[in-house]
């Protein structure tokens, strides 16, 4: 944050804040949508009908024990926000076990961005998880330019897996292929 800027805080979401949560992921929902139409539509439109079942959904994440909704405010407005849940991997034969907390979303509002307040809300995040014995933090992003890669980069995140997609769509190159096979 820098030094000419508010004060800012991040707590714990209540239900009293749950209107203003609808509004921000609402602008969550567009900032991908627009960056990202073949994988999302706007909802902008029917916004009214989706807000109703988001807030129920949103009651049910912050009265819950192993999620929580995290939010950052400047002057008592507040202008971000951080979905976290935790999770645990059973051990296997081939894989330890662990506990773990994704971030599901993290959102600051546009004239905010860059502000550090991402970073205060993803260290409260570790925090949160810390406390409850969560060894290690995971994200997954949308690919695109301007996307959160980045950010959680800066943050100390490393990927670890790709997911690749293909559209049925469009016709099978086997030149291609066979580029791809000679390069390995």
């Amino acid at each position: 944050m820098r030094e000419d800027e508010h004060v800012a805080s991040v707590r714990s979401a209540g239900e009293s804040d749950i209107p203003t949560l609808c509004d921000l992921y609402l602008k969550f929902h567009e900032f991908h949508a627009e960056r990202i139409p073949e994988r999302l539509r706007s909802l902008r439109s029917a916004w009214h009908k989706e807000a109703e079942y988001l807030a129920e959904q949103l009651q049910i994440i912050v009265a819950s024990d192993d999620s929580q909704i995290l939010v950052a405010e400047l002057e008592g407005e507040i202008v971000g926000f951080g979905e976290i849940y935790l999770r645990t991997e059973e051990q296997t034969r081939a894989r330890p076990g662990s506990r773990y907390c994704h971030v599901q979303s993290m959102f600051v509002a546009s004239p905010w961005r860059g502000t550090g307040l991402g970073r205060l809300l993803m260290a409260a995040s570790e925090a949160w998880a810390r406390v409850r014995g969560a060894t290690e933090m995971r994200v997954d992003v949308w690919e695109f330019s301007e996307g959160p890669a980045g950010f959680y980069e800066r943050c100390g995140y490393g990927a670890h897996r790709h997911s690749y997609s293909r559209p049925l769509t469009q016709p099978h190159d086997e030149r291609q292929e066979e580029r791809s096979d000679q390069a390995n």
